[in-house]
């Protein structure tokens, strides 16, 4: 009975994560400077990822863990079994602690991150598929041109931003995965590390710009006028230079730089969180405080 009842658990939650996936995709669409959708699937993700600490957890509880696929919420809608060929050309290296237990991950970054890698080349096809379009009808002077550069603003930056910040946690998780036990011994496992390197200079690249456009953005507004139309052209200055990474800041309070930067904070507590989980799995206890900490 405990078992039927955790695999119905477990049913209704793959079944609300694709629904939650789906709307947070549409949401992201429909208003793409918004970042709610990527954040949202983050933090969902993190309550799913607290399996992974060593602590005893109610028999029920570790049967719908071991249930649960670790893409039950995201973006991604590539098949699991799409890159089942090259996971086994690599040669298997053991999982530590609780990952070995659920087994629902790799030991190497470029398998588990394959799915947010595939999804980001049909964003990349997407992208050149307007500029083409785009292209085409600047070159015929057609009326749509307008319509369809702002597509390629909305798809070029706004999406491609929030499809790299929904997949900051598994950055961090599969790299320290993947510098567990580094075993550099053919093209494959360098291709692993090259990508986990350069996604977490990326990483870090995306939440040094949103520090810098915030910090840029108040600094304008600090020199602006009290009259109108110093504000109005102040305003339509800092939308042509920062249109096309509004999803830094245009969603959140301009009141103070704490406010401002809220991407930044969350992103940043997000990849901690699973850094930690993936780093102090021997502690458990340590686990548990600076999680609780993140949390304050």
């Amino acid at each position: 009975d405990e078992k039927d009842q955790a695999e119905n658990t477990n049913d209704a939650a793959q079944a609300g994560g694709a629904i939650a996936g789906v709307g947070a995709s549409i949401a992201s669409l429909a208003s793409s400077a918004n970042p709610s959708s990527a954040l949202l699937i983050c933090f969902i993700k993190m309550l799913q990822y607290i399996k992974y600490i060593d602590v005893e957890y109610p028999p029920k509880l570790v049967y719908m863990f071991k249930l649960q696929n670790d893409t039950m919420i995201s973006f991604n809608y590539l098949p699991s079994d799409a890159i089942d060929p090259f996971e086994k050309s690599l040669e298997k290296k053991p999982l530590p602690g609780k990952f070995a237990v659920y087994g629902n991950l790799s030991s190497y970054f470029l398998v588990n991150f394959w799915d947010s890698f595939f999804l980001l080349f049909i964003v990349l096809l997407i992208i050149i598929a307007i500029s083409a379009i785009s292209y085409y009808l600047k070159k015929k002077g057609n009326h749509f041109k307008d319509y369809m550069e702002q597509l390629l603003i909305i798809f070029k930056w706004n999406i491609m931003l929030i499809v790299l910040c929904s997949s900051f946690d598994d950055v961090a998780l599969h790299s320290s995965l993947e510098f567990h036990n580094v075993q550099i011994n053919s093209f494959t496992t360098w291709l692993s590390m090259f990508s986990c390197i350069m996604m977490n200079l990326l990483t870090g690249y995306i939440m040094y710009r949103i520090i810098y456009v915030v910090r840029d953005l108040r600094k304008n507004k600090r020199k602006v006028f009290t009259s109108s139309s110093s504000v109005s052209k102040y305003l339509v200055e800092v939308h042509r230079k920062w249109e096309y990474c509004q999803v830094f800041y245009k969603a959140f309070k301009d009141d103070s730089f704490l406010q401002q930067i809220f991407l930044f904070i969350s992103m940043l507590r997000i990849y901690l969180f699973n850094i930690t989980l993936g780093v102090l799995y021997r502690y458990p206890l340590a686990q548990a405080t600076i999680i609780l900490t993140f949390s304050l």
